[in-house]
């Protein structure tokens, strides 16, 4: 990841699937584009969405590949602050359709933190984030596979469950 990709990726208001996030264009390297390099460098990804004063970082951590539900944390990251968000599920009215959105779960201001205990910082928010969305998961007592609890209608039933056992409908 180089800063020449990061200033080309200013033009774009999203911009997704990029391995190189910068382009020199005269102007220098923003602070946003700057804390984005730095947790990307911590994080070992180079995928991004951007908009001109935010990136946002998906992040699906090696510490939850042997759980079965698809988790990922996302991280919002502007020039005062990293956001962490973890994944939920937002039930729409009228169709009842799931949609999966985020939520706050811890923000790191950036001012007052000296780049040497940074990285560990953002460490330690991922390591609690993960740990969060470990204890998030929950087993369906039918199918035995792991959800969030959003994605089901009690602590042990899975909505998919519900309505093939429980006589649930949706």
């Amino acid at each position: 990841m180089d800063e020449e990709t990061l200033i080309e990726s200013r033009n774009a208001k999203r911009y997704k699937g990029v391995s190189k996030l910068l382009v020199q264009d005269g102007f220098g390297v923003l602070t946003v584009e700057k804390n984005a390099l730095l947790i990307m460098k911590v994080l070992k990804i180079d995928e991004f969405e951007r908009t001109r004063d935010v990136i946002q970082i998906l992040y699906e951590s090696p510490l939850l590949e042997d759980e079965a539900c698809k988790q990922e944390l996302i991280v919002l990251v502007t020039a005062e602050e990293y956001q962490f968000r973890l994944t939920t599920t937002e039930w729409t009215k009228g169709g009842y359709e799931p949609v999966t959105t985020s939520y706050l779960f811890k923000r790191l201001i950036l001012k007052n933190i000296n780049s040497g205990e940074l990285e560990q910082k953002i460490i330690d928010y991922l390591n609690l984030a993960v740990n969060k969305m470990k204890a998030n998961l929950r087993v369906c007592k039918y199918c035995k596979r792991k959800f969030i609890i959003e994605d089901m209608i009690n602590n042990n039933v899975c909505h998919g469950c519900a309505s093939e056992y429980g006589r649930v409908i949706f």
